[in-house]
């Protein structure tokens, strides 16, 4: 709006209540006829809702008891007609511009600020004799007569809170001063809410914890060692995988919480790193099914290969197909917030995990029932210490299913923070399970070798003896 239309607006609106014996609607200070307070705070409602692609407004000449004033409106036609969410004409133009979530808000918008103006009508008095503070439409809510120090709280508005998709609600705050006046309205608690500051707060020290784990075997100097096993490699690459996802979305965190601007959090580089992080941990499962196709190959004493290779062939191509679709969704929801975004379409790598976790689990089980005469101990003993971790990685699913049946903003909270430090239990599992293993390899191989020392050093003897009697 210009400043020269916005001033005629408000000035011939002043002079039309003036008319009326002052008798009008507060529109932030200014008292209005209530058409012209209608017309203002319905286009108040639709610029507030409406970032882009916002209609070109016009201003239209209308006459009302004498009194010539401009008002807000559309050209339709070839004519102007004022805004009025009545009006069928503006509504079906409004209609065809934005969603039908933003239509329905701002259809609830205007009628709540006709409902406030009609309150302000009602409870008009000529004589202010406590100095309170009047009530006023301040173009979201409708703030009532308020006493000297007190305030009132409001629900912030959709416009503020479109990059939270939770179910809390937040609340922007206006106080009343000594003099009668209002303060300014604060809106600091919708721009940057306490649910992101815990949210990071938590993350940054959970994913930290849970890398230290992953790091540790993988700097081990066991490591080199523990190839010797057929299984450790497997196990190994799903530590790296664990290691990599927990880094990036550290990274991800770690931009929301340096920027804390809501607009400049999805850009290309945030996009990006999500796009890996998801491909890690879709990898993650990947590395889980090819771990228990790998035992159950150990235990049935066969050498072909071709059962992993296809399993994770089809992992990887389901994968990047995850993730190519993960990449689409963050381009659609540009306007959105990386991690948001991430809360919202889980489903997209969630159903692919939870399939490959399936598949994990039903060789697992045939590993369990498996029945063969030649075996490896070791490998049994891993086989069940894995099935810990495995419900670990069970969880999240579980939970997550659960929560969404949750209306409550704290229970909410409470579930994310959950499911996060389950992903430290993760790899913590992975961690202790590793060294176990590790332990048990070495120890396999060091009684293998004396075994065969002591056999050598028999034969050696025998030999000797042989050699004397002839």
């Amino acid at each position: 709006m210009s400043a020269i239309g916005f001033w005629t607006i408000i000035l011939a609106g002043i002079g039309l209540a003036n008319s009326f014996d002052k008798k009008g609607c507060n529109f932030n200070d200014a008292i209005l006829n209530p058409k012209v307070f209608q017309n203002n705070a319905c286009w108040k409602c639709y610029e507030n809702l409406t970032d882009k692609n916002r209609l070109q407004k016009v201003y239209c000449l209308v006459k009302h008891d004498g009194l010539n004033f401009t008002v807000n409106g559309f050209l339709i036609r070839d004519r102007c007609v004022p805004f009025d969410y009545k009006s069928s004409l503006i509504s079906e133009l409004v209609q065809s511009s934005v969603s039908s979530e933003v239509y329905e808000l701002w259809i609830k918008c205007c009628s709540d600020a006709k409902v406030c103006c009609e309150k302000m009508i009602e409870n008009y008095q000529a004589e202010n004799f406590f100095n309170t503070c009047e009530s006023h439409w301040d173009g979201y809510s409708c703030f009532n007569e308020t006493l000297p120090g007190g305030y009132e709280k409001k629900n912030c508005p959709y416009s503020m809170k479109k990059n939270d998709d939770s179910k809390c609600e937040y609340s922007y705050t206006k106080s009343c001063q000594y003099n009668g006046t209002w303060t300014k309205s604060d809106f600091s608690q919708c721009y940057q809410h306490k649910r992101l500051t815990n949210y990071i707060e938590w993350h940054i020290a959970l994913f930290s914890i849970s890398l230290i784990f992953c790091l540790l075997p993988i700097l081990s100097p066991i490591m080199s060692r523990t190839f010797h096993s057929k299984h450790s490699k497997t196990l190994f690459a799903l530590i790296i995988f664990v290691a990599l996802r927990n880094i990036l979305k550290l990274t991800i965190i770690s931009m929301i919480f340096i920027d804390t601007s809501t607009e400049t959090f999805n850009n290309l580089g945030c996009r990006l790193i999500s796009s890996f992080t998801q491909f890690c941990n879709n990898m993650i499962y990947v590395c889980i099914a090819l771990l228990a196709l790998k035992l159950l190959q150990i235990l049935k004493n066969t050498t072909e290969n071709w059962g992993m290779f296809i399993l994770l062939s089809i992992g990887l191509i389901l994968t990047c197909m995850s993730t190519i679709l993960w990449s689409f969704m963050m381009k659609i929801y540009a306007d959105k917030l990386c991690w948001l975004i991430d809360h919202e379409n889980h489903w997209i790598n969630d159903s692919f995990n939870f399939l490959l976790l399936l598949v994990a689990g039903v060789l697992f089980l045939l590993c369990l029932y498996h029945k063969s005469e030649k075996y490896d101990e070791n490998v049994v003993h891993f086989l069940k210490m894995f099935i810990i971790p495995l419900s670990i990685f069970i969880a999240p699913f579980v939970l997550t299913l659960i929560s969404s049946f949750v209306n409550c903003c704290s229970w909410e909270d409470f579930f994310n923070l959950l499911i996060t430090f389950i992903m430290l239990l993760q790899a913590i599992s992975l961690c202790i399970i590793f060294f176990i293993s590790s332990k048990s390899n070495l120890n396999h191989n060091h009684s293998y070798w004396s075994v065969t020392k002591y056999k050598i050093f028999n034969t050696k003897l025998q030999c000797k003896s042989c050699s004397i009697k002839t």
